[in-house]
């Protein structure tokens, strides 16, 4: 089950009614019951409902014994080796999936099989609970149902964002009345994501899976275009999902927190990293980057704790030396931006903003070459071919209309693509979407509504290699 199925929305539905009649003391342990039932739907091996228990029974007796070990002072090292066995539980796990992702004649074994849905995120989600309690920054929760909740909140379990806990937790356990602005901003947010993915992320989806899987006959700028829509793919496909779970949440009146910020309107790739998968980006700033020293020893130490810490994110990824490459190119771009902003003020001072974030954009194609491909090789060679096979004029000739779209699907797509950019600059500019449409008259808000519905039913395109249940992201 996925966020796009039918199936889905029913179970939604159902738990909508039910929370609203329940007394609102009562309305998490509803939550928890749809989210086991989520799971237990969603997962393809039943038998790995058990590891995810078992995940959640263990860090949960750690989570108290940590906080005990804090309020009675004990020492650093019995406390600091309390809280590493607590991580270490769910982080084995993790690595060992991701290991056991490179050994050939095992992946569809660790596919099908070895990976709990969601583990990458909710392995993150745990860690920082267990160390903000070794830092006395929260408490733990005493009762297990209700951590147990924190954890599998169902519209944010498979692919974030990433929660803390003092932000999510007091909204699922105080239960929430009926709110009409809340429930209809939710509405906005999921036919938002649905458009999303079935106008951009999955149109885009169909040309890089035709290039991708005939990498021999689409070389050259075949290449670029496929990094470019893998591009338009990749963040049409996660922000949609993202997009789907805050809205599912705002039905039930909670807050989850938004995990993009418009990344291709930045100027530089540090600035990308902070508006890019935002969740994840903060958990490894406040639990890697600024724990070794951020960049308060000097700039070798600041650049020693870069590396390691994209090292961190790149392993998250997978096991493999195509994401350690990636990791290690995004460190190398922010090191030569710092580094010749120091001699050259005036080349930022006097570069338009537009040049600077087709720069951004350039770099994230480029970089992401290799986190797409199959292999390190592969991706070599792709890049590789753009320079040995020149061919430009696939961009004039009719030649990409034969990559699965058609010419009127292509048009679609941009359009698409320049809805989005509007929208993108409306909100960077702090301009509220959501307050203009509310302030709308009802004839015009239901004329919205049926034309984003009209158009997604009739020209959206569905499912990546046409299959709806596919988000790309639900891989990791």
């Amino acid at each position: 089950m996925s966020y796009v199925a039918p199936g889905f929305y029913a179970l939604i539905i159902i738990t909508l009614i039910l929370y609203y009649l329940f007394p609102r003391k009562l309305r998490w342990t509803l939550l928890l019951v749809s989210g086991g039932i989520f799971y237990y739907l969603a997962c393809p091996r039943k038998a790995l409902i058990l590891l995810f228990g078992l995940t959640i029974g263990v860090t949960f007796c750690f989570s108290l014994i940590i906080e005990k070990q804090r309020l009675e002072n004990r020492s650093d090292g019995i406390r600091k080796f309390t809280l590493a066995s607590g991580i270490a539980f769910p982080a084995l796990i993790l690595l060992t999936s991701k290991a056991l992702e490179q050994i050939p004649s095992l992946g569809n074994i660790r596919t099908s099989f070895l990976l709990p849905l969601g583990l990458s995120f909710y392995t993150l989600q745990i860690i920082a609970y267990l160390s903000d309690i070794y830092c006395g920054k929260t408490e733990a929760q005493k009762n297990f149902f209700k951590y147990a909740l924190f954890i599998s909140f169902f519209p944010q379990v498979i692919q974030g964002p990433i929660p803390r806990y003092k932000e999510l937790a007091p909204q699922l356990f105080e239960g929430h009345d009926y709110d009409d602005e809340k429930f209809m901003q939710g509405i906005n947010l999921i036919l938002w994501g649905f458009f999303l993915k079935y106008m951009i992320a999955d149109k885009a989806g169909v040309i890089v899976s035709t290039i991708s899987e005939n990498r021999q006959a689409y070389r050259g700028m075949y290449v670029v275009v496929c990094s470019v829509m893998y591009a338009f793919h990749l963040y049409g496909d996660f922000l949609s999902c993202v997009t789907i779970s805050r809205g599912v949440a705002r039905l039930f009146g909670i807050t989850l927190s938004d995990n993009f910020r418009q990344p291709f309107l930045s100027t530089s790739v540090k600035e990308l990293w902070a508006r890019w998968h935002v969740t994840l980006g903060t958990w490894l700033r406040d639990y890697i980057y600024i724990p070794l020293g951020g960049n308060r020893k000097g700039n070798a130490r600041k650049y020693l704790n870069l590396v390691i810490t994209f090292f961190v994110s790149a392993i998250w990824h997978g096991m493999s030396l195509k994401f350690l490459v990636w990791g290690m190119l995004q460190v190398v771009f922010q090191i030569l931006e710092e580094v010749s902003g120091r001699f050259s003020k005036s080349f930022y001072r006097f570069t338009s903003r537009v040049l600077r974030r087709v720069y951004v954009f350039a770099v994230f194609c480029f970089t992401f070459t290799f986190f797409r491909s199959e292999s390190l090789k592969a991706a070599l060679e792709d890049i590789a071919s753009v320079f040995t096979h020149i061919n430009p004029w696939i961009l004039f000739d009719g030649s990409l209309y034969r990559l699965g779209l058609n010419e009127k699907e292509f048009a679609v797509l941009f359009l698409s693509l320049i809805l989005l950019l509007l929208v993108s600059m409306f909100k960077e500019k702090r301009v509220s979407i959501q307050r203009w449409f509310f302030g709308q008259k009802l004839p015009v808000r239901w004329a919205i509504y049926l034309l984003m519905i009209w158009s997604i039913w009739i020209c959206g395109t569905y499912g990546y290699g046409f299959d709806s249940s596919s988000f790309i992201y639900g891989g990791f």
